[in-house]
């Protein structure tokens, strides 16, 4: 039968558990008999609008109001005096349907566990809609349509943010503290992610660490693809997780083929032109096993928005975790290639709002997110070293990125190892700085300036 102000076709629809929300109710009202402080726990779960019966959300929001009331008993007789002055009491079933919810609970110890099931269901209920919504806004079409989709839908998702219970310093200083001091002598597999280059990770104090947008720039033939390519490796070689990338400029296959000439110590160039010798086809070759063994993932769309990003990792995510493979790097070349997700009226605007959703996707999906950048004409056309301000939409990234790591180097287009310097010009936590490294054009890997070509990429992701 169903209840008062719910029909039975409604009963059916969506999903709902009303036995769940009469015990919510319930236990916050016996809660004064108890002597347990229920209401708290509840109200940081669900919220009036969350009860898929009309009468329990009128009934929650008249419990909040008498709780609000310094001094005021919380009971049957103050709820229902509360819902008489707002003339909503014979509309939820007079004082008898009341003191019915007390008989929908024995205990105070379920009332989480029954509040989280009603939040649950009103989430899904609100994706269900927002999938609806959706679907006539896909239908209609339009050079924003996607992303409309992804916010709307990704707006359902996190709509529980405003019922996430507030921290407490006194809650938090203990727990922060044994974190801080259990980093004393951490190894680098204990910390955050090793960027490969001794000089960069000293640069870069705790590693590469989870919720992190860092921007990589740097003139063409600097390296930057070689860099990002090469920290999604070291990443993957690190135990931690697995790396995605998107690559909007370069093919998956000839990330690939880098990778190969890097690991086997085989010229690029030649491998491009195909004049590999019989040495060099051996050791790439010999080079694929290990590779293999590295769980590294390509997204090879050359087209993308920021929405379709943000599917792609959180989907991978998910099924990282289900496997037991966590996502632990992201990689993204370039920022200037993505597509507008949105009606921005400015190349700027755009550029704005990806770096911004592209922070909020590392911080969602925990994992660092390296974003290549271009710099602007004008520092494309000389050697002097760059400044933020370079950066093409500078004053989006300076505000959004956590670190940005700018390549430069003073030396000729022609020398064959140039030394470099990979300048940290901002960073939240550390030291700015240039980190001084070498580039080797032919293996299109940077190694630091004490190594040989020979201790680059170990299966340990680290420089021995």
């Amino acid at each position: 039968m169903a209840e008062r102000g719910l029909t039975r076709a409604d009963a059916q629809r969506e999903p709902h558990e009303l036995e769940a929300e009469r015990a919510v109710l319930g236990a916050v009202l016996l809660s004064a008999q108890w002597g347990e402080p229920v209401l708290p726990v509840v109200a940081a779960i669900v919220r009036g609008a969350d009860f898929y019966h009309p009468a329990h959300a009128v009934v929650f929001e008249a419990i909040a109001a008498v709780s609000a009331r310094p001094g005021e008993r919380l009971d049957a007789v103050s709820v229902c005096a509360e819902l008489r002055a707002r003339g909503r009491l014979n509309a939820v079933g007079g004082m008898a349907y009341v003191n019915d919810l007390f008989d929908a609970v024995s205990g105070p110890s379920n009332a989480e566990t029954h509040a989280r099931i009603v939040a649950d269901c009103a989430q899904r209920r609100r994706v269900i809609a927002a999938a609806r919504e959706a679907i006539d806004r896909a239908t209609r079409g339009g050079a924003s349509w996607a992303g409309d989709v992804s916010k709307r839908v990704g707006a359902a998702l996190e709509s529980r943010a405003d019922a996430t219970p507030l921290l407490t310093l006194r809650d938090r200083a203990g727990y922060v503290a044994e974190r801080m001091t259990l980093r004393r002598g951490a190894s680098a597999r204990e910390r955050g992610l090793s960027t490969g280059l001794a000089a960069l990770d000293r640069m870069t104090p705790g590693g590469l660490l989870p919720g992190q947008l860092i921007i990589l720039a740097g003139r063409p033939g600097l390296g930057k693809t070689s860099l990002f390519l090469q920290l999604a490796l070291t990443a993957a070689a690190s135990g931690k997780g697995a790396a995605l990338l998107f690559s909007l400029e370069m093919e998956v296959d000839e990330l690939v083929e880098r990778a190969l000439c890097a690991r086997a110590l085989v010229d690029s160039a030649r491998a491009a032109d195909g004049a590999l010798s019989e040495q060099d086809a051996n050791a790439l070759l010999e080079a694929v096993p290990s590779l293999e063994r590295l769980p590294v993932l390509f997204d090879p769309r050359s087209r993308l928005r920021m929405a379709d990003v943000r599917a792609r990792v959180l989907a991978a995510k998910a099924d990282g975790d289900r496997r037991g493979e966590p996502l632990a790097f992201v990689g993204l070349d370039y920022l200037q290639l993505l597509e507008a997700d949105g009606d921005e009226d400015s190349r700027e605007e755009a550029i704005s709002a990806q770096t911004r959703e592209c922070k909020l996707l590392a911080k969602e999906a925990g994992v660092p997110l390296v974003l290549l950048s271009q710099f602007n004409r004008a520092n494309e056309k000389d050697k002097r070293a760059p400044k933020i301000s370079d950066l093409r939409g500078s004053g989006a990234i300076e505000q959004d990125a956590d670190k940005v790591w700018m390549i430069h180097s003073e030396a000729d287009d022609s020398d064959a190892e140039p030394e470099v310097e990979i300048i940290v010009g901002k960073q939240r936590k550390g030291p700015k700085g240039p980190a001084r490294v070498q580039f080797v054009r032919s293996l299109t890997v940077f190694r630091d300036l004490a190594a040989s070509a020979a201790d680059e990429w170990t299966d340990e992701g680290t420089v021995e």
